[in-house]
């Protein structure tokens, strides 16, 4: 049987899923763009990933992010974590983290940096 990563070994390679499983990565937002990216970099093997938000799912909230009807009311980064332990196994609050408040100065932004390696073709092409 595959591993969850399959796809990503064949396009990637090995060495490529190991720096991704060690990358620490910070979204600022987990709304219509920070929710998908989260969803992608977790399908892809990142496993070190902090998600920095402070709302709650609302009803227009559900066409263009990646919450359902039955998310509405709850905290963004809560469904989250709940939707990637779904996807990849994670589990649980290491890995999402929840701020509601961050003042300036905080150091919560002082060290992030992440480079995606390029993907590589069946072919070897890039």
């Amino acid at each position: 049987m595959a591993s969850k990563f399959h796809h990503e070994a064949i396009y990637r390679g090995a060495d490529s899923l190991a720096k991704l499983a060690g990358l620490q990565v910070t979204l600022c937002g987990a709304g219509a763009l920070g929710s998908q990216l989260a969803d992608n970099l977790a399908r892809q093997g990142v496993q070190h990933l902090r998600v920095i938000d402070r709302d709650r799912v609302e009803e227009h909230n559900v066409s263009t992010q990646l919450y359902g009807e039955s998310d509405v009311g709850a905290w963004k980064v809560e469904v989250l974590r709940q939707r990637l332990f779904r996807a990849t196994g994670w589990t649980g609050s290491r890995h999402v983290r929840q701020f509601r408040f961050a003042p300036p100065g905080s150091g919560l932004m002082s060290s992030v940096a992440a480079t995606l390696p390029p993907c590589r073709s069946p072919r070897g092409l890039r």
